[in-house]
């Protein structure tokens, strides 16, 4: 089974997971390799900052005890937000991360989890989201990865039902450029499917169009948050890959 890219254990505020039970999961998925992502936002408050040199200790112990069993790589999720650009590529730098994924867990001022917080219908939501996306994407870290495009649907009153995203090509369009131009890959992310949303983020209609502009460096990830979740939707991510003619060796 193809290794997860976007995993989340303990070592995230949000995560009851433990370290060696997601890793037993991918080892009893058949996974050979697994990169742990766990969550570093500057920006939700210094409670979600990963002290660097606790985390990484703590996951090298974890790549010693399970060598010959699963290649576990060090990475680091991190919320993107150009008010903290100088601390996000200080933290960057400050160790050589196997996969950074670039995600966008704010906008407004607020994390889009608390839907409630926002006066705004649903479409005003999602079109806030993309504006958001694409500022901050725009701003120079070096990440390899960009997380769950349209990861703010799964909070929507009414989900994928209020969702188009062809209403949003124009902002979604140069999000993709700048992908492409920079190398960044697009992650195909299976967190939504155990969120009420019926399709693998982005949606179809995103991934067509990065197909269509040239787009070919893919990730996939669970978004795992629980060890049962490891590698959990991956069987339909590779389904549409391959209904676009992308295969593993899109994979970064």
């Amino acid at each position: 089974m193809i290794g997860d890219r976007h995993v989340h254990t303990e070592l995230s505020l949000d995560c009851p997971a433990k370290i060696a039970d997601v890793l037993d999961c991918a080892v009893s998925g058949g996974m050979k390799e697994i990169f742990i992502t766990d969550h570093c936002d500057m920006d939700l408050g210094p409670d979600w900052l990963q002290p660097v040199e606790r985390y990484t200790e703590t996951l090298e112990e974890y790549k010693r005890r399970y060598a010959g069993k699963i290649d576990v790589h060090i990475g680091i999720e991190i919320g993107l937000n150009p008010e903290y650009n100088g601390q996000i590529n200080s933290y960057l730098a400050s160790w050589p991360f196997e996969l950074v994924v670039g995600s966008v867990h704010t906008m407004l001022g607020k994390d889009p989890y608390y839907r409630e917080e926002y006066d705004l219908e649903d479409h005003e939501f999602y079109a806030s989201y993309f504006k958001t996306v694409l500022e901050r994407l725009r701003s120079d870290n070096s990440i390899d990865v960009l997380g769950h495009l349209d990861y703010v649907v799964r909070y929507g009153r009414e989900k994928g039902a209020s969702y188009f995203p062809e209403k949003f090509s124009g902002e979604i369009e140069e999000i993709l450029k700048i992908l492409i131009r920079r190398d960044i890959a697009l992650e195909l992310n299976t967190g939504g499917l155990r969120k009420g949303i019926d399709f693998v983020h982005p949606h179809e209609f995103i991934l067509g169009m990065y197909k269509d502009m040239g787009g070919k460096r893919l990730s996939l990830g669970s978004d795992a948050h629980f060890a049962e979740h490891v590698g959990a939707g991956f069987d339909e991510a590779l389904k549409l890959m391959g209904r676009f003619g992308y295969t593993e060796k899109n994979i970064l």
